[in-house]
């Protein structure tokens, strides 16, 4: 496991534990707790990763993520 990498690890453990709950979090103030699975969790950030390829990112290219 010395050469394991986030990205497989991630996607072993979304394929694991897919139907887990990984992340609780607010929509908006004063509104409940809704519950995000690995399993969607894994599909965002397949998204996320299919729309950087498209837009012409390639290995070893930079990414800045900005957030408030």
């Amino acid at each position: 496991m010395a050469d394991d990498t986030l990205s497989s690890v991630f996607t072993r453990n979304a394929a694991k534990f897919s139907d887990d709950v990984i992340i609780k979090y607010k929509k908006a103030a004063g509104e409940p707790y809704s519950d995000l699975t690995w399993r969607e969790l894994f599909g965002r950030a397949e998204a996320a990763s299919l729309g950087l390829i498209a837009a012409g990112l390639k290995p070893g290219d930079r990414l800045a993520i900005l957030s408030s």
